[in-house]
């Protein structure tokens, strides 16, 4: 049985969060990491979707207190699943608990439990999907947000894990939809992984160091490339894009690596015709703005020259009431009664009957009669290459009419134009 030796891997040092679901495989890493004294916090995630749930709660919540160890619990109301995959949902759930409990201690260094078979399994899943990756199996250490997350047990099998558990009578819970094969990863376990010999086992990790290698040289040739496209962490230039149009491969990698670099996560549920779909959008797409969902919570907009990845958030609605004419120095817009001495602003004339006013973020739905005919706000988000992220709290000014008499920055209503001003308004 291996025990210690592996520990090495991890820097005393660091102060650690570790992912602890109750079961064996966490059980086995925090129980060493408490006897090889680190300095740890446990995070615990209770999906509440099988009975047992509650009992391995218990367990953890029984081992941090026996051991005075912090324990951090996230319990998932039902209100925050959505329809479609549970496993995905799940995993965003989870490594955004652990990324708010790092900010809250600032801790930003994750442990989590991952053995061979999970490499394996992981591998065996790329291959399945015919996925492109940078990397193939499970990187030691990868990241996700602001987390470094480390994975120290790579090189351990299950066996030694329970054998462990056994000798020093650790109590761990069973997940029993483990044994389901419901979902992809199950498939793989029970049909293939829990059939493997050690020499398959063996011959299969020599495959994917094989691999790795090459993608390694791959990546050393793709990094210049990379830096040039890549303008933010979160932001491709697709400008810049456009100069290897001639190379498709290229171009899938570029856009892997984009995807990977924002969340291993992400690109592991992703399908090869999904970044054959984002390259053709980038690439061959005259529409100016386009959304492509990557899952249920992110998706990747093309927005003229640049595409970035965005994180859907519920929007966090305001609303201001003006009642009459005043300075007003709101987050989103000033509103003056003398004209600023300089810069852009608008200048319209608000009658008494049209107060109160109301300053609001806009529904997208929005229209202003301008001296032209009637715009809608989207149009004009459009026509003057307002950017996605910005749009979703632009705001508008309703008169005590509910008719819109600004859209701040972009349209005036032609009834509130007026050769005497009363209001200015900078954005």
């Amino acid at each position: 049985m291996v025990y210690f030796n592996w520990l090495g891997k991890l820097n005393k040092k660091l102060n650690y969060l570790v992912a602890v679901s109750g079961g064996p495989d966490s059980m086995f890493l925090l129980d060493n990491l408490v006897k090889n004294k680190f300095d740890i916090i446990v995070c615990h995630v209770n999906y509440h979707k099988r009975w047992s749930s509650n009992v391995d709660q218990k367990i953890v919540e029984d081992y941090c207190r026996e051991h005075n160890i912090t324990l951090e619990i996230k319990n998932v109301k039902p209100s925050e699943y959505t329809k479609g995959n549970f496993q995905d949902q799940a995993r965003i759930i989870r490594y955004d608990f652990f990324n708010e409990v790092a900010q809250k201690y600032q801790v930003y260094n994750l442990g989590v439990a991952h053995h061979v078979y999970d490499l394996l399994e992981t591998y065996l899943i790329q291959k399945q999907r015919r996925a492109i990756v940078s990397y193939y199996g499970l990187k030691f250490k990868s990241t996700y947000k602001s987390l470094s997350i480390y994975r120290p047990m790579l090189e351990l099998k299950k066996e030694d894990i329970i054998d462990y558990l056994t000798l020093y009578r650790i109590k761990y819970g069973f997940d029993e939809t483990n044994e389901l094969e419901i979902y992809e990863r199950n498939k793989i376990r029970q049909q293939t992984i829990n059939k493997l010999t050690d020499l398959d086992i063996n011959l299969m990790l020599s495959e994917i160091k094989s691999l790795n290698s090459e993608q390694e040289l791959l990546k050393d040739q793709l990094e210049v490339i990379y830096n040039s496209v890549i303008v933010a962490d979160d932001t491709l230039s697709i400008k810049e894009f456009y100069k290897y149009n001639d190379n498709s491969r290229l171009q899938q990698m570029i856009v892997y690596e984009f995807l990977f670099n924002y969340s291993e996560d992400l690109v592991l549920r992703l399908k090869k015709a999904k970044i054959k779909e984002i390259v053709r959008v980038l690439t061959k797409s005259r529409r100016p703005n386009i959304s492509i969902n990557l899952t249920n919570s992110i998706s990747l907009i093309k927005e003229y020259n640049y595409a970035f990845i965005n994180e859907k958030k519920s929007v966090k609605n305001y609303q201001y009431t003006i009642r009459r004419l005043a300075d007003y120095d709101f987050n989103e817009i000033k509103i003056l009664k003398q004209a600023p001495n300089s810069g852009n602003f608008q200048a319209l004339h608000v009658n008494k009957d049209e107060f109160p006013l109301i300053v609001k973020n806009n529904t997208g739905k929005e229209h202003i009669h301008v001296s032209f005919g009637t715009k809608k706000i989207n149009r004009l988000f459009i026509d003057n290459k307002i950017p996605y992220r910005q749009r979703l709290t632009w705001p508008v000014i309703v008169n005590a009419q509910d008719q819109v008499i600004s859209i701040p920055g972009l349209a005036i209503n032609k009834h509130n134009l007026d050769s005497e001003p009363n209001i200015f308004i900078i954005k």
